[in-house]
């Protein structure tokens, strides 16, 4: 007696289970897969500012204990700390190009536009300063994810904070690009991520902690 061979195609009702299924796996993995990365990228930049931080202790070290100025002999803060970086950073970087080397933040879409060398910024309050006898320096911020001017005109405010400049309606200033918080990195070289609402700031409390060390 024969048999009818068996028919191993799908029916319409199993493609369109399986489609489901498919669309639900994805609906799930694909957010999780982009908190990663956006994980992996805070941790980079962190990683980034520990560095500059270092470079900061190496150029305070060669220059009688003196932090960067913001601008110094028309050299911005982050340009001075260049030799003591890992980066070929130079002074002629590309307009509508991304910073180099640790000077970029993965999570930044900023380029360098009217000679912005860096995705960070720093305290302005804190530039020019003794290093090692700097007061409250855990509780002080030397530099952080910054933005600025969408047509870049204000580039060069990146060069340094003012503690004004924090009002989320200004193109510039402290930039919360790691889902809803910033990278900080103190004067005493931790790391940390903050929501950007609790450093907006009126112009009377301009020389309080986190920004002034002599508050």
């Amino acid at each position: 007696m024969k048999t009818r061979p068996h028919n191993h195609a799908f029916t319409l009702i199993e493609l369109l289970t399986v489609i489901a299924i498919i669309g639900i796996l994805a609906a799930i993995i694909i957010p999780t897969v982009g908190k990663v990365r956006e994980k992996a990228h805070q941790a980079r930049c962190a990683s980034n500012l520990r560095q500059l931080f270092t470079a900061l202790a190496l150029f305070a070290g060669e220059n009688k204990d003196k932090t960067p100025k913001g601008l110094e002999n028309n050299i911005e803060w982050v340009l001075q700390l260049r030799r003591y970086l890992l980066t070929k950073d130079s002074q002629t970087v590309p307009n509508d190009a991304r910073p180099p080397g640790v000077l970029a933040c993965p999570s930044s879409k900023n380029l360098t536009e009217n000679g912005s060398h860096t995705d960070y910024a720093l305290n302005g309050k804190v530039g020019g300063q003794p290093l090692s006898t700097m007061p409250n320096a855990s509780q002080v911020f030397f530099s952080a994810d910054a933005k600025k001017s969408p047509d870049g005109t204000t580039a060069k405010c990146l060069r340094e904070f003012s503690p004004d400049r924090t009002d989320p309606g200004l193109p510039w200033g402290i930039d919360a690009r790691h889902a809803g918080r910033a990278n900080f990195v103190y004067m005493d070289g931790h790391v940390k991520a903050h929501l950007l609402e609790p450093w907006i700031i009126t112009k009377s409390q301009k020389d309080k902690l986190p920004w002034n060390p002599y508050e």
